[in-house]
């Protein structure tokens, strides 16, 4: 169960894996808050550049987004309806989440999606918020003509194109690269459209019975390991073509959209 009172969540939010706790820890330093300017505010996504954990360095952080997800939790920093610190002047515009994660370390093209211990917090947030109309997402990018992948670079510059393309301030879901009057290229090439999906089985499971609970998991382990050793037949074939280990639970994601499919279909 969960609830928002005064403009913070109270309770644990639905996740993929199971209930993520959300921690309350209000940047009093940061007084006066100063209210959105858009409301519902569109979603920016940024990553810590320190690596997957994510401690208590966001207590301290100069630049603190509205929330931090890592080490399977949810750290709410200002209330809800409240802009946070993190971008250069979009401020008032947005709902930010930071991601304990580093994309410096990889090719700027790297497709990829964090690590279970910061997506799945960052997936039950998204799917809490858009389920309560508190963002305005869609679940989907503001431009749909933008490229997984980040192209054109270089993209720590703020004449990046995806800055400056008339995108803002269309609703969706952006990451800090395509900020407006920014520099910074985080969160990096992120997978919107598997995480996306990620937060659509999220809201999708909030309307199963308690008994097709129970069935969708012994479905879903069963077709799990059905589509895995299916696929294991094609591991040579996918490496020759230079897929690399970031492939998060391709099997299991497939395995439970079937048995959601078999479960509705049997309902009267």
């Amino acid at each position: 169960m969960n609830d928002i009172i005064d403009g913070w969540i109270h309770g644990e939010l639905p996740g993929p894996k199971g209930p993520i706790e959300v921690i309350r820890s209000p940047r009093e330093d940061m007084r006066p808050w100063s209210r959105l300017a858009k409301n519902p505010p569109n979603v920016c996504l940024h990553t810590t550049e320190g690596g997957p954990d994510l401690g208590e360095r966001y207590k301290t952080w100069e630049f603190p987004p509205n929330f931090a997800c890592g080490d399977f939790k949810v750290v709410q920093l200002f209330p809800l309806g409240f802009s946070s610190k993190a971008v250069d002047t979009k401020d008032p515009f947005l709902l930010q989440i930071e991601m304990a994660w580093r994309v410096a370390d990889k090719p700027v093209v790297h497709v990829y999606l964090p690590d279970p211990s910061t997506l799945f917090p960052t997936v039950a947030l998204v799917a809490f918020l858009h389920t309560r109309g508190l963002i305005t997402t869609g679940l989907k990018r503001p431009n749909p003509d933008w490229p997984v992948a980040l192209d054109r670079g270089p993209q720590a510059r703020d004449d990046y194109y995806r800055r400056n393309d008339g995108t803002w301030p269309k609703h969706g879901v952006y990451g800090h690269v395509e900020m407006p009057d920014d520099e910074h290229w985080d969160p990096g090439s992120f997978d919107y459209p598997r995480f996306f999906e990620l937060v659509r089985e999220v809201i999708e499971e909030g309307d199963l019975t308690p008994e097709q609970e129970k069935s969708l998991k012994r479905m879903t382990t069963f077709l799990e390991t059905l589509t895995e050793e299916l696929g294991s037949q094609n591991e040579g074939e996918r490496a020759r073509a230079g897929d690399d280990d970031d492939d998060l639970a391709t099997p299991a994601s497939a395995a439970r959209r079937v048995a959601r499919m078999i479960l509705k279909s049997e309902q009267p």
